[in-house]
């Protein structure tokens, strides 16, 4: 059983490729760095059934709102390739399963790592260390932010898609308008709102299919580009 400060100094010590001329990411690719906080982000609340960490929507989401502060001068951005590169590293394990609906293999933390993952303490011990060896000064305060702000805005995102009053407080405007976003590409599946297409990339090219009425997806996996 590996310990908290054995995880610390994995995730500082990610391999990244280099990448020219991008400071803020201490010219080197970020691609894993902000899969890992996007990934302890859902985690937290309590978006995956277990140790199951599988592409998404939400996922996409996540990591692109990460990216956005850290490398947004760095177009070359895809959720996949770092999914995928992780396998080098012992905590992550790809599976031989595939989820059902996207058929993208589905990866695991050591299960320690994971209870760590859930625990909020042991949480944010591991996304400081994320931030702190992975990023410049510069960003380091509003990633530090966007960390603290995803837990209310998914439960925000939560209440307003299932009409529950699980927040009784209005939150703060910015995670309103984070919240926005997110609830709104929810309740359209991750659809276009005007042809109802839904396009699809990754491991495998999957075709689109009607959307159900009143139905919402969490597996459902919408991205693409190309990185290094």
């Amino acid at each position: 059983m590996s310990s908290l400060d054995a995880y610390l100094r994995q995730f500082a010590k990610l391999q990244k490729a280099p990448l020219a001329h991008s400071p803020l990411t201490l010219d080197k690719y970020p691609n894993k760095p902000i899969l890992l906080l996007a990934l302890l982000d859902l985690i937290g609340a309590g978006y995956f059934d277990g140790n199951q960490l599988y592409l998404s929507p939400e996922v996409t989401d996540a990591f692109d709102r990460y990216w956005d502060i850290a490398a947004p001068q760095v177009e070359q951005r895809n959720v996949r390739i770092p999914f995928e590169k992780l396998a080098s590293s012992e905590f992550w394990h790809l599976t031989q399963d595939r989820h059902p609906f996207t058929r993208v293999r589905i990866a695991q933390f050591d299960r320690q790592l994971y209870a760590f993952a859930k625990d909020p303490a042991a949480r944010a011990a591991l996304q400081n260390t994320l931030i702190e060896s992975h990023f410049a000064p510069e960003v380091r305060l509003a990633l530090r932010d966007a960390t603290r702000t995803a837990e209310a805005m998914f439960a925000y995102s939560e209440s307003q898609l299932r009409k529950l009053d699980i927040v009784r407080d209005a939150p703060p405007e910015k995670v309103r308008s984070q919240a926005f976003r997110t609830t709104v590409v929810r309740a359209y599946d991750y659809r276009c709102a005007i042809c109802g297409i839904r396009i699809f990339s990754g491991d495998e090219t999957m075709p689109t299919r009607p959307r159900a009425s009143a139905s919402r997806s969490r597996s459902t996996l919408a991205f693409g580009g190309t990185s290094s």
